[in-house]
């Protein structure tokens, strides 16, 4: 397996819980590797902490032929919308939170799994190629 992360520290953590993994410390929007150089990217509880998004995804996209993503999700409909993003922006401190559809239209890409959970603290995981 290979694991990413910006932070050297954040790698180096995970070598000692993992150390049969290839780490590499990458930024998401340049990543190192050739088109299609893995079968599955899991992106889990990462898409909202990412500034720049639209370029993370578009690498992940080009160097994965199946895309997980597990994310924390806002509500659809307001007012729990704006209730939703707001805990997740005190708790977390990320930079955006959306909900599952809208990590669906986001990604463009076929669905092939999907499952949302339930309350105002809530993920979701699409499975998309």
């Amino acid at each position: 397996g290979v694991g990413v992360d910006v932070s050297e520290e954040m790698i180096e953590f995970a070598q000692k819980q993992n150390p049969d993994v290839n780490y590499y410390v990458m930024d998401s929007t340049n990543l190192g590797f050739e088109d299609n150089s893995f079968d599955v990217v899991i992106l889990e509880a990462v898409l909202h902490h990412i500034s720049e998004l639209e370029e993370a995804v578009s690498e992940a996209k080009r160097v994965g032929k199946t895309i997980i993503i597990y994310e924390c999700c806002a509500f659809d409909t307001q007012p729990l919308k704006m209730l939703s993003q707001l805990y997740w922006k005190l708790i977390d401190g990320g930079y955006r939170y959306m909900s599952l559809n809208e990590w669906e239209r986001f990604f463009a890409l076929e669905v092939l799994a999907r499952n949302e959970g339930r309350g105002l603290v809530r993920y979701g995981c699409l499975v998309m190629r």
